[in-house]
């Protein structure tokens, strides 16, 4: 990862995936401050540098339910969460930054990015009370201080910068959580070492805490990686998803109890052309005093064991082909457990901590149907895991980006590749352009009954009422997706880009859509769920 300066302009000839990508850039080496490049001399011993961003994004999505809304009329299930509020067919999201570093030399320094995030509508944007989005719309977005430890050989920092242990895959932990990390280096190996805190229940911000609760979801985590050559290297990593006593989940009287812990290795190595990724994960735990019992587990406790692996294999035909612009074709896969037995006191399904390969290196990008959240997949924003859905009901919470994915839920295979064209150069209009596609066949592994939160619910940081499928679903194609992005660099600081996005149902998605629309004909789901966007970027 590269080293962040308050002195130097982070620019390259491709834009970043996202802005969110910024914040990951922080390495034990040196000053740390975040993205800006209008950088103010002073007398003194501080440097301050300044940024800005601008994002306009035009979107438009069609039958994102598969069709439930034209076979019914039920239109709650098109509808889905972004960062900028609950959303559904057309609409044009916005997120402006402003961004403020200071540091002083490589001792310490602090980062800090205000934030307005939301669609275009005049009674957003003149900031009126009574009209914001259920997420808030305006903020201090990003907060990062450090300080620099020579003793140990690297940084201490705080605040709620993103911080990950896998962002290469996004299968365990990545989000921008408030909370303590160390990060070093000393020969060969690098580490890091992290608290975060998902929910404080001895802090009420709106709705008193169960009696007796202190409705704590704390988060620690660590990573340490071992270069095994040039440009190889081994990484181990632990997790612990500390989910204690969150008072709600199934109804106001229960209180459950959830230590999910994870181990995973993750190597990465670039040979020649080739570049390579692959991590496995085991999770393993206890969820107790759920308020879920069946015939095994009459108190309603379950054992947690499930595993997940990602792989990816990327061939650079620049490096060896010498083309006179970098081609680079890759195959690569997710694959996550599923619970079978929906009687047993075992949960088999694979939940993240956060699922995020919406910003891993697999099959990540913004121009995506299922990173984006669907009630029909199962899929929460920025994952792929179908923590949705279960094989059993109420709802088994432990994980999850709000907490509520669930233990028992089907698992997940998705497998495919695509191809990195550019950036190649141009004149004219842009400067340069980059074209990246990718297709990948989504199955699910076990039986499932679909779940789905309804979309007013999901602001308000409880689970609320749910809807549950009206029959199990046994097939288990979910459909194919294809993802295509072209990236347009008109000039250094200012980008366009090109997103269309499609998922075309099978036989699994069919009978999903079906399950939750309460009919028996799966047949009237076939329709092709679409996805198209331009974003116009602004990024100094």
């Amino acid at each position: 990862m590269e080293s962040r300066s308050v002195r130097t302009t982070r620019r390259s000839a491709a834009p970043r995936r996202s802005l969110l990508w910024l914040a990951l850039a922080a390495a034990a080496g040196g000053a740390q401050a975040g993205p800006g490049t209008v950088a103010i001399k002073t007398d003194g011993d501080i440097t301050a540098t300044f940024g800005a961003q601008v994002r306009l994004i035009p979107t438009t999505e069609r039958n994102w339910d598969f069709g439930i809304a034209r076979a019914t009329g039920n239109a709650a299930f098109k509808a889905h969460a972004n960062e900028g509020g609950i959303i559904k067919d057309s609409y044009i999201r916005t997120e402006d930054r402003l961004y403020f570093n200071f540091a002083k030399g490589d001792v310490w320094d602090v980062y800090m990015a205000l934030e307005f995030d939301s669609n275009f509508m005049q009674q957003r944007v003149d900031r009126a009370r009574s009209t914001q989005g259920p997420f808030g719309d305006f903020g201090l977005e990003r907060l990062n201080a450090s300080l620099k430890l020579p003793a140990i050989g690297g940084r201490f920092n705080a605040g709620w910068d993103v911080y990950g242990v896998d962002t290469e895959t996004g299968l365990i932990y990545t989000d921008d959580d408030p909370g303590f990390y160390l990060k070093g280096a000393t020969g060969a190996f690098d580490w890091q070492a992290g608290f975060h805190k998902k929910v404080d229940g001895d802090y009420v911000v709106a709705a008193p805490v169960p009696a007796g609760s202190d409705n704590d979801r704390n988060i620690y985590t660590a990573r340490i990686n071992f270069k095994t050559g040039q440009a190889s290297q081994i990484g181990l990593i632990y997790a612990l998803d500390d989910l204690n006593v969150r008072g709600g989940l199934v109804s106001a009287a229960t209180t459950p109890n959830v230590a999910n812990n994870r181990l995973s290795a993750i190597a990465k190595s670039t040979l020649g052309a080739f570049r390579l990724l692959g991590q496995g994960v085991y999770s393993f735990g206890k969820a107790e005093a759920t308020g879920v019992t069946n015939a095994s587990s009459p108190d309603g406790s379950y054992d947690i064991r499930a595993f997940a692996f990602a792989g990816d294999i990327a061939y650079d035909l620049h490096k060896s082909w010498s083309l006179g612009t970098p081609v680079v074709p890759h195959f690569g896969f997710y694959y996550a457990s599923g619970d079978k037995d929906p009687t047993d006191r075992r949960l088999g399904g694979y939940t993240a901590i956060v699922s995020i390969p919406r910003f891993g290196q697999i099959f990540g990008g913004e121009n995506t149907f299922l990173y984006d959240g669907s009630a029909v997949a199962g899929s929460v924003l920025y994952g792929n895991l179908p923590e949705l859905h279960g094989n059993q009901s109420p709802l088994l919470g432990v994980g999850g980006l709000t907490g509520t994915g669930r233990g028992d839920n089907p698992g997940l295979l998705q497998i495919g590749g695509g191809v990195t064209v550019g950036p190649w150069k141009s004149g004219g209009f842009f400067r340069a352009a980059t074209y990246r596609t990718n297709a990948y066949l989504l199955r699910w592994n076990r039986n499932f009954i679909p779940a789905a939160t309804p979309p007013a619910q999901l602001g308000a940081g409880t689970l609320g009422a749910y809807t549950v499928g009206t029959a199990l679903v046994t097939e288990r194609t979910l459909g194919l997706e294809w993802d295509n992005e072209l990236v347009l660099e008109v000039e250094k600081n200012t980008f366009l880009r090109l997103q269309a996005s499609v998922l075309a149902p099978r036989s699994g998605g069919r009978a999903a859509a079906a399950s939750l629309a309460g009919v028996a004909n799966t047949g009237q789901f076939d329709k092709t769920a679409v996805r198209v966007a331009a974003e116009m970027l602004w990024n100094f």
